[in-house]
């Protein structure tokens, strides 16, 4: 159904399996569903094909370079995120297209906000490994937790990139909060919500 809506074929849909790792992969009409095994961030420059991921509180990140006509999706959870997926992504696109941070408008999809996201200590000491110790992205509240802003430290990685806060959307639609309408992971649903790009024909 979300291909006929979208006016193409089921096998014009692609989604990365999705591991909470870094690996990106560049998507063409070539490209196999065997090699979307192991991957968390898709790009494409092809026409028709949409690239997209699945989310229930992670954060979905889409990205158009407007002057090269490239994509990217990506799945972007707390260990996707203190490994910098998205800035590894934009590096990738920048190698593939030329893409480059002026090129750039991003949008960052409903998924956990910071007030819904507390986490522990483990989980802190990779921030700030990540991120630097002294970091906006962490607010302690206590016995080593803090509530962490998923949707500020993916924004920082695209500004890093060069791309114009201008051109940045957060949607700002916590997937906790806003659980009817959105899955949510931390709230036991099992479903899954896609947010997808397509450069079209």
């Amino acid at each position: 159904m979300l291909a006929e809506a979208m006016g193409i074929q089921a096998s014009d849909l692609y989604f990365p399996s999705q591991v909470h790792k870094t690996r990106i992969l560049h998507v063409t009409r070539a490209t196999s569903k065997d090699e979307l095994i192991d991957t968390d961030a898709l790009v494409t420059s092809d026409r028709g094909i949409c690239i997209a991921v699945m989310s229930a509180d992670c954060v979905p990140v889409l990205v158009f370079d407007k002057k090269n006509n490239a994509v990217a999706a990506v799945h972007s959870g707390w260990r996707g995120t203190v490994a910098r997926i998205l800035e590894k992504t934009l590096v990738e696109m920048r190698r593939l297209f030329g893409t480059r941070g002026e090129y750039v408008h991003a949008g960052i999809g409903p998924s956990v906000s910071p007030e819904s996201y507390e986490v522990g200590d483990d989980v802190i000491q990779e921030v700030k490994l990540s991120f630097g110790h002294e970091n906006e992205l962490l607010k302690p509240t206590g016995n080593n937790k803090a509530k962490l802003d998923l949707w500020k430290a993916n924004e920082l990685q695209l500004l890093e990139f060069g791309v114009d806060p201008a051109r940045i959307e957060i949607s700002e639609l916590c997937t906790v909060k806003h659980n009817h309408h959105f899955f949510s992971a931390r709230k036991g649903d099992r479903g899954r919500f896609a947010a997808g790009i397509m450069i079209r024909k």
